[in-house]
């Protein structure tokens, strides 16, 4: 992506993530930034339409997100991972969760292909920061699904002159702690 500044690069720039102001979330690198379809398959759930965040303070977040946001949302899918898309894979299912609001698009039965639009990274639900969540499971739930592994064929770095391949090898196998 030309034109991406150096604070654009990292999480937000570091000198206000610092201090105790609020940040606005377009400032965050992946704030808007595509989110695509990681595989073939069928989309199970969309849900698009809860709120984002506009702007995240460290003294009031931090509590909000890792205390009091996982007791309020419970088993309610939406407030968890805010506005959300799951797919079924070959062999499983994947949730990509807090998109932008207004940016899903796609609808339950469609067919993605590796590299279709899916939305835009936003900072919906219980988020502390824009990111896009990504987690695979044994089931479209979940709150009762298992987690499997997941394999990253290639991995990208975003610097002040776009996307470039990064450094090193991929990892073939990341070690999983079973609950």
């Amino acid at each position: 992506m030309a034109g991406v500044t150096a604070d654009r690069a990292r999480l937000a720039p570091v000198s206000l993530w610092r201090g105790l102001g609020s940040i606005r979330a377009d400032r965050f690198a992946g704030w808007g930034r595509g989110v695509v379809a990681p595989a073939a398959g069928t989309v199970v759930a969309v849900h698009d339409g809860e709120p984002d965040r506009p702007a995240m303070s460290l003294l009031r977040d931090v509590p909000r997100v890792l205390l009091i946001g996982p007791l309020r949302a419970g088993r309610n899918l939406a407030a968890a991972a805010g506005n959300h898309v799951v797919l079924e894979l070959s062999g499983g299912f994947v949730l990509l969760a807090h998109l932008r609001r207004g940016s899903a698009a796609v609808a339950a039965g469609d067919r993605v292909a590796p590299g279709d639009p899916l939305g835009e990274v936003g900072n919906s639900g219980n988020s502390l920061a824009p990111h896009l969540h990504v987690q695979a499971m044994t089931s479209a739930d979940p709150f009762t699904a298992s987690v499997l592994p997941w394999r990253v064929d290639r991995l990208e770095r975003l610097d002040d002159g776009g996307w470039r391949p990064a450094a090193g090898p991929v990892p073939l196998r990341v070690p999983v702690r079973s609950p």
